[in-house]
């Protein structure tokens, strides 16, 4: 007769889940994701107002636009008078809301001589405003 040798342990399938091996991964795509995310983001995409849309607004007014420049040196003009921000801000001061107001700045100026007439006529309460600039 043959012997059957039993082991006191039986073989049999395993009923729990070992957890190590997927912390481990998921813990790996975390990282890969952390990573990567800031690589993915593009600026918003914003469809900028084209000329002949301000020039609509611009003929809808009942009245003349008003007209700021700024050149390419940063000097401020009212129409054709070159004019500093002081005298800028009481000449505006004398306006009211109901007229459009046109900033056109030179495309070598710098961005905050633009914004500074334009916190000049928001901290007045003029808020017709069409920014000006050169197509091409």
């Amino acid at each position: 007769m043959a012997r059957r040798f039993q082991s006191k342990r039986e073989l049999g399938a395993m009923s729990e889940i070992n957890v190590t091996p997927l912390l481990d991964l998921a813990f790996a795509l975390l990282i890969i994701f952390i990573i990567t995310t800031p690589l993915l983001e593009q600026p918003v995409e914003v469809q900028l107002p084209s000329l002949v849309q301000s020039e609509e607004i611009v003929r809808e007014a009942p009245q003349d636009p008003v007209q700021i420049s700024i050149n390419s040196e940063g000097t401020y003009f009212f129409g054709n008078e070159a004019v500093d921000t002081e005298a800028l801000s009481q000449i505006l001061s004398g306006y009211t809301n109901d007229r459009i107001f046109i900033v056109r700045g030179d495309r070598e100026v710098r961005y905050g001589s633009v914004a500074e007439v334009l916190d000049i006529l928001r901290n007045l309460g003029l808020t017709r405003v069409v920014v000006s600039y050169a197509e091409g």
